[in-house]
């Protein structure tokens, strides 16, 4: 689920969730680089953002290698990134 807001440009992955059974099996790589690619054609994107809790059980690692990184900010206990598209 994406926040999708053209107006401002303003592109927020929202949720990122795959069934435990399926975690593992490579099907949420495939689904966010369709994600990444999707959002890469709405008007004038530039940049996606996430949030996740961070430690141990976090998606940290998962979203760096997506080219998300840090931006400074915490909301609701959770890290904000971003990456440039």
């Amino acid at each position: 689920m994406i926040s999708d807001i053209i107006k401002k440009a303003d592109y927020f992955l929202l949720r990122f969730m795959i069934g435990a059974r399926y975690q593992r099996s490579n099907f949420g790589r495939q689904a966010m680089d369709l994600l990444i690619n999707h959002v890469r054609t709405r008007p004038n994107a530039e940049e996606l953002y996430v949030s996740y809790h961070g430690g141990e059980g976090g998606r940290e690692g998962f979203y760096q290698r997506f080219g998300f990184e840090p931006t400074g900010e915490v909301e609701n206990g959770e890290i904000i990134a971003k990456m440039k598209l």
